[in-house]
């Protein structure tokens, strides 16, 4: 009795067939499934070593990257944006733009608030350091050292009660709890 392969449609005897993932198929189909299911996993074999390697590469690039790349002074780097952009007028210019062009597509918008915000902001911040200054300026050398003693004073309370309030925290807690 003859069989029909599964794969090729020919008809075969049955000692020239097999069962297979396609079925009944001839021997000559059976050895072509074979190498292919064969190829197939070395295929994904090699795959999943050349994505190891690849990774590993990538890690080892990336770790040379670091070590290479100079990480700059924030001065340095907001100098040289600032002056790519123009210096502080062309910056000023390109913000006041920005801000003007979202105002008539949208007035009213949070981004048209919020950078009136910042420049009333920055305004304000720029005031508050004029008047420290003129108030600064005004003071003798004894009033300035006195404020400075004053200030580190406070600041060395500020940071004996931070490191007390772990220890406080640990004493006043529930026996139970700990």
């Amino acid at each position: 009795m003859n069989y029909c392969c599964n794969s090729c449609r020919k008809t075969f005897p049955e000692d020239q067939t097999t069962l297979t993932s396609e079925g009944l198929v001839c021997l000559s189909c059976a050895n072509r499934i074979r190498n292919k299911i064969e190829a197939g996993f070395e295929l994904e074999e090699r795959r999943t070593a050349l994505a190891k390697t690849e990774a590993e590469n990538d890690r080892r690039a990336a770790l040379r990257a670091v070590k290479a790349i100079s990480i700059p002074d924030p001065d340095i780097l907001a100098s040289e944006v600032v002056e790519r952009l123009g210096g502080v007028e062309g910056l000023a210019s390109l913000y006041v733009a920005q801000v003007m062009e979202a105002a008539q597509r949208n007035p009213g918008s949070r981004t048209v608030l919020q950078g009136l915000k910042w420049v009333t902001e920055m305004v304000e911040k720029i005031a508050e350091r004029q008047i420290k200054r003129s108030r600064l300026s005004g003071m003798s050398d004894e009033d300035l050292e006195a404020l400075v003693a004053e200030m580190m004073a406070k600041q060395e309370s500020q940071l004996e009660q931070t490191q007390a309030e772990p220890k406080q925290l640990i004493q006043e807690r529930p026996a139970g709890d700990r």
